[in-house]
Order: structure tokens, then sequence, then C-alpha cells
């Protein structure tokens, strides 16, 4: 068999299997409403109700340099084809060959190839290089970040910025927020306008409630089942949120509350 067709058996469990490069050949019998296959190394050939045995063919080939995929929110490895069939999809590394089912996969452009997007991130390495801090070696530390950025899926923040004519998605919240660490008028604005944007900015003088408001985001993105990445040039800044966790006097245990939250969400059907 090729790539142009793909062969799945339904095993025991009612999962689909690709069992394409283990057939030699695939017979179906219209009489006996039944397909016959015979495997690699096997004399024998095995009989399948119709049902059971699925034929599909390629109905795309994508280019792995312009898209990439991600599985229930998992950035999927660099892969060397993908290959679109009804309902699924076929993903080849030089050391795998794995099939997803479409209602998993998020297919994301890389607007990193676009030639109005290309030319912006070739000025900002460019500039990087000649005013970046210089490291042990006189390369540019700026310079060595962008080499980490040699993809820019649609769906990103930077793509909003990059592409001429683009505009910051409006989001709805997955559900109803919480405030586990407490709030006020304008701090509760501030965590709901964090889930109703692709980019939020908290601002404000000391003492008035941004590290508390951090943490009622993080709370509510652990609940929706959503990962958070809390940066800072200031190594303080970020201790003093871990600070604020481990006031609750349940640390990560803390977070793993929200978890179930989440899971419970999730299995009320929302």
């Amino acid at each position: 068999m090729d790539e142009k067709s793909l062969v799945l058996v339904q095993n025991s469990a009612n999962q689909w299997e690709d069992k394409t490069e283990e057939i030699i050949e695939y017979i179906v019998d219209p009489i006996e409403g039944c397909v016959k296959i015979l495997y690699k190394g096997n004399s024998r050939k095995y009989t399948y109700r119709q049902g059971r045995v699925r034929l599909l063919a390629a109905t795309a080939v994508l280019n792995p340099s312009e898209v990439q995929l991600r599985v229930g929110g998992r950035l999927l490895p660099k892969a060397d084809m993908i290959i679109k069939y009804p309902g699924f999809y076929l993903v080849k590394t030089p050391r795998s060959r794995k099939l997803y089912e479409e209602a998993k996969v998020c297919v994301e452009r890389d607007i990193a190839v676009d030639p109005a997007c290309k030319i912006v991130l070739d000025y900002f390495r460019s500039v990087a290089n000649r005013i970046g801090i210089k490291g042990e070696n006189e390369q540019s530390i700026l310079k060595g970040q962008y080499k980490y950025l040699s993809r820019v899926p649609n769906s990103s923040v930077l793509a909003a910025y990059l592409s001429p004519g683009s505009k910051l998605k409006e989001l709805t919240a997955p559900g109803p927020l919480i405030y586990p660490f407490g709030t006020n008028a304008s701090q509760k604005t501030a965590v709901e306008k964090a889930f109703q944007s692709q980019v939020s900015i908290v601002q404000g003088p000391p003492g008035t409630g941004k590290t508390q408001t951090i943490l009622n985001i993080v709370a509510n993105a652990i609940c929706f089942r959503q990962t958070v990445a809390i940066v800072s040039n200031n190594n303080a800044a970020t201790k003093n949120v871990a600070d604020k966790l481990k006031a609750k006097q349940q640390g990560f245990r803390y977070l793993r509350w929200f978890e179930v939250i989440g899971a419970e969400w999730d299995r009320a059907g929302n």
C-alpha cells in the first residue's frame, strides 16, 4: 500500500488502527460483505466484516514547512510528511508514523514564511545582531534567541502584530470565573478582560493588587485546563507569585485543587 491510501482496521476495543504498512493485499468481497487482507510475513488471508475495515483516500498533502499541528493543545514535533484523509491526519517523522483523529487536531499555518512577515522578522534579527548585548562567545544574546523563533503560528499574538491588517482576537471565557485570592471591582474587571482578549495589560501603582489579579488569572486558567507561564526580568516578581500561592498553605496542592475543578467541569459537559 502507498500513502495515497490508508487502511484502518477496528480492534477489539473499537479503536481504529493504521495497518497500511503491514498489508500486502486488500480484497473487498461484495458478495460475502467482507474484506480479506493478506499481511506481510503471513500466508493466511484474514477476513473482516466491511464495517471493521476502512479504506481511505488521501484528500490533501500539507507542507510541513508551512503548517504545524497541535493535538489536545500539545504541539507535535516537526514532521516530514502530513497527509489528510477523511476524518484523520497521518503524521510521519524519520522515526515514527502516527494517526490522529481530525477532531483532536488543530492545524496552524506558519506565517513566518509569508513574505510580509518574513521581511519584518529578518529586520528584527538584523537589528538584534547589531545592538544586542554580547555573550562570552562575542555573539549577540538577543540574536541567539531569535533562532527559536523559526515558526509563527497564525493563532498566536505575534502573528496578529506581524500580519498586515490583522487584529487581536476577541475571546470568551470557557466558563464562570472564580476569585479564590479575593478581588475588588477593578481587579475583577482585569481578570475578565484577561479571558476576553489575546493580550491584556494589568497596570497600577504598588499596592493596587496586581499580583492578586495575576493569581486569580492563574487559578482560572488552571481551572479551564489551560497552560500558564509566568515570566519576568525580575526574579523577585515571579518569586512573589510563588510565595502568594504558598501563603494559601497548599502550594502546588492548591493548584491541584483547581485542576480537579477543571476535570469536574469537563465531565459536566462544559
